[in-house]
């Protein structure tokens, strides 16, 4: 991603050939949240296993 900054990186498949470190970006935020809500239905899973009820049911 440094690298595409530094070198002012453009995609050259379209005609108007776009900066690609918004592209890059997005996709590694993408990445970090997927990661993340993993986690997290993972902790969930963990819990309703371990109590017999999925968190947040009354």
């Amino acid at each position: 991603l440094q690298e595409s900054i530094m070198r002012g990186e453009r995609g050259m498949d379209t005609a108007w050939m776009p900066y690609m470190w918004p592209i890059k970006t997005c996709l590694w935020f993408g990445i970090i949240f997927l990661l993340i809500q993993g986690v997290s239905e993972l902790f969930k899973s963990y819990y309703a296993a371990t109590k017999g009820k999925w968190p947040g049911k009354k």
